[in-house]
């Protein structure tokens, strides 16, 4: 809430909080003590009641202009802070996984290339590309073709006729409402449908691409 009084007004209220009392007093800027009254009851509220003073109406143009420019700046601040917390979380997360593959190799597990394979499989990153071509906020994961294609219909990817495919597709979806479509030109899933543990090193970014409708390559 932005309240403003005329300058001479705001100068005088000085000079009624110490005369109020008195009923002789004439004030110069007012015709009538009322004005003072309303501007000592604003003074009093708990809240909401920073009084502005002003001389022309350019500086009641200003002053709000001058502000909504500090909370903008602030937004823009919030928004850096959020990405770089956004990035902290994806540390902790690799974090954590280098700590449950150091405490892995350092005791004895059964089943130990099982237990790898799902270490890997928690950070696979078809996960990564995917959250990044569809502008997910979050951490993904699915573990078949049949989760993959749940996830991506709950985002408004609907998979494509096999007959429309680009030459080279695996598979393909699109989104009628941001006017792309994605194309996988790998088989990333096994014969049951279960999808393969690719590392970082072996996954390649290209495999998974997004173009617009009527998009050439």
């Amino acid at each position: 809430m932005f309240i403003f009084v005329e300058h001479s007004i705001n100068s005088e209220f000085s000079t009624y909080s110490i005369n109020k009392e008195s009923s002789s007093i004439k004030y110069m800027f007012a015709d009538d003590v009322r004005v003072y009254e309303f501007i000592e009851s604003v003074y009093e509220l708990p809240r909401n009641n920073p009084i502005t003073p002003f001389q022309t109406a350019s500086d009641i143009v200003e002053f709000p202009r001058n502000q909504w420019a500090g909370l903008f700046q602030r937004f823009l601040q919030d928004q850096k802070r959020l990405q770089e917390m956004r990035a902290l979380e994806e540390m902790k997360s690799m974090t954590a996984t280098l700590e449950r593959l150091t405490r892995f190799l350092t005791e004895e597990r059964k089943d130990r290339d099982n237990a790898i394979q799902q270490i890997l499989l928690a950070n696979h990153p078809a996960f990564r590309s995917f959250r990044e071509l569809t502008n997910t906020p979050y951490r993904i994961f699915f573990s078949d073709e049949g989760e993959l294609n749940d996830w991506l219909k709950a985002r408004k990817w609907l998979p494509v006729p096999t007959e429309a495919y680009d030459d080279g597709s695996y598979r393909e979806w699109h989104n009628a409402d941001a006017g792309r479509y994605i194309r996988l030109t790998e088989q990333i899933f096994d014969d049951e449908g279960r999808v393969r543990v690719y590392t970082e090193d072996t996954w390649n970014d290209g495999w998974l691409q997004s173009h617009a409708f009527g998009s050439v390559d």
